[in-house]
């Protein structure tokens, strides 16, 4: 390391120093060693890290399922999204349960214009959601292609679908979307989620906190382990 004008002014004392003087010359020499190391990155990790409140246990329960070998191999981060990121949900979608079951029972509905938020640690983001079991629907005859339907899954947003006459009841909950993942979700109760389509994941990947030329996803000290 080269020595710095200002590590050796404090190293030997220069006289005629305040003490403004000499906390000054310390921010100084800190941050010249900051530029000279390129270390911006990593202390602004440290930083998240040791500040980011913890996230409310059904977020913890949400992200040890996303965190899960069935969803991501373990491959989470915290600390990935934006300080005071947010997303708008540009159209009515939905996302079916998926993952280690024979067939899918639940689905959960989000409507057009809900807002996506950070979670405390910065790893996921959630918005509210509407879950629904098929065994309501129809069970093993239901299709999902009925999700498909602009009226009907405007229908099931606004809890006013019916089957066989009757309004079809749904469970209000939150889906929770980690940002690498562009088609996977999870529900505030730990179902594992996949999404009609693509796109979502590309879009809400504008709030990540990305070095460029850098894949995105967990650096050094930051990967998430459930349970830890």
């Amino acid at each position: 390391m080269k020595n710095l004008l200002s590590e050796n002014m404090l190293r030997f004392g220069t006289k005629n120093l305040s003490e403004s003087a000499r906390r000054e010359l310390v921010l100084k020499s800190i941050m010249e060693t900051i530029n000279e190391h390129g270390l911006h990155t990593a202390i602004r990790q440290q930083l998240i890290e040791a500040e980011a409140p913890a996230d409310p246990a059904w977020l913890t329960k949400a992200k040890d399922a996303l965190a899960g070998e069935n969803a991501n191999g373990n491959f989470l981060s915290n600390g990935i999204l934006k300080v005071g990121a947010s997303y708008t949900q540009p159209a009515n979608a939905w996302a079916k349960e998926m993952y280690g079951i024979a067939s899918a029972k639940k689905f959960a509905v989000y409507a057009k214009g809900s807002t996506w938020y950070p979670s405390p640690s910065l790893a996921v983001m959630w918005c509210a959601c509407t879950v629904y079991n098929t065994e309501k629907l129809g069970g093993d005859t239901f299709n999902f292609e009925t999700l498909n339907n602009a009226n009907s899954l405007q229908q099931l947003i606004d809890g006013t679908f019916k089957y066989q006459g009757k309004v079809v009841s749904g469970i209000k909950s939150n889906v929770v979307w980690y940002p690498s993942m562009s088609d996977t979700l999870c529900t505030a109760g730990g179902v594992i989620l996949q999404m009609a389509d693509e796109t979502q994941g590309t879009t809400m990947a504008t709030s990540l906190v990305h070095t460029k030329g850098q894949p995105y996803g967990p650096g050094a000290g930051t990967k998430y382990t459930p349970g830890g």
